[in-house]
């Protein structure tokens, strides 16, 4: 699978993952399985989008 570089990587406990973010599409993949891509639904789409601008507006 040809795929652009990942705009995020992200660790949820001991597991990695590439995500590549549109406003309406998310699809991530393990860091350790890159043979395989999962695509979000609509509303776990909104989910990430909304704590990835929460994280980015509290940051500072």
């Amino acid at each position: 699978m040809n795929m652009t570089n990942p705009e995020y990587r992200v660790n949820i406990g001991e597991n990695g993952y590439f995500l590549w973010v549109d406003e309406d599409a998310i699809t991530l993949m393990n860091v350790k399985d890159t043979h395989m891509i999962c695509t979000l639904t609509e509303l776990s789409v909104k989910l990430v989008n909304d704590e990835i601008a929460n994280y980015y507006t509290n940051k500072n």
